[in-house]
């Protein structure tokens, strides 16, 4: 059978970067349709909770004031209209609770300004190759209860501060291992309780881990 990943990193979150400007979110805008447009000026769109099926990446990928994007708990079962040139200055990122089932290829390769990204309990059975690729500053990478069966190196970045992984089953390869083991040198970021992550450690293979 399928052994199953309980285990996750969870470490200390930092405050809003030096020099950013703070970016306070309204209450949620619970919508039954996706927008046709929305303010070009808002540093924060709330639409958690709405119910939008396909979302039409191209309507937020070009605003730059843009930090905060909360399409939590939105019904999304697609992403669509991303283009390989698309270069977000957002912060943070909720896509969790949805039924996203395939990030298109170029999603989020480009986003350098992120710090946050909330991918957790969807239906992913993988990562697009260059996913969070030019994403060197992000410090939160939430990825429990997607169900990836591999996790690209790239993704787990020397700036991350909060990971989790829980609930997944991953191909536990020699260099993921090590990498993950990586965070608990003195060089890497000082990991809450590593030995308890590394005890509950389990993986769909190899069959001997």
């Amino acid at each position: 059978g399928t052994a199953v990943l309980w285990g996750f990193l969870v470490l200390w979150v930092a405050p809003v970067v030096e020099g950013e400007e703070a970016c306070e979110c309204p209450k949620a805008t619970i919508l039954q349709t996706f927008p046709s447009a929305v303010s070009s000026g808002a540093c924060c769109l709330n639409y958690s909770g709405s119910s939008f099926g396909s979302v039409k990446w191209s309507l937020f990928s070009q605003l730059q004031a843009l930090k905060i994007l909360d399409l939590s708990s939105c019904n999304i079962t697609e992403i669509r209209d991303v283009a390989a040139s698309d270069g977000l200055l957002l912060r943070e990122l909720f896509l969790n609770h949805n039924r996203i089932t395939l990030l298109p290829e170029h999603f989020l390769a480009n986003a350098s300004n992120l710090r946050a990204v909330h991918l957790e309990d969807n239906r992913l059975d993988r990562l697009p190759d260059h996913f969070l690729q030019a994403s060197d500053d992000l410090e939160e990478l939430h990825l429990d209860f997607i169900r990836p069966s591999a996790l690209a190196l790239g993704l787990l970045k020397p700036s991350l501060q909060k990971l989790e992984l829980g609930n997944n089953s991953l191909d536990c390869t020699c260099a993921l291992i090590e990498t993950l083991q990586g965070y608990n040198k003195p060089q890497g970021v000082n990991v809450t309780d590593w030995s308890r992550v590394l005890e509950n450690l389990t993986c769909a293979s190899p069959e001997n881990l």
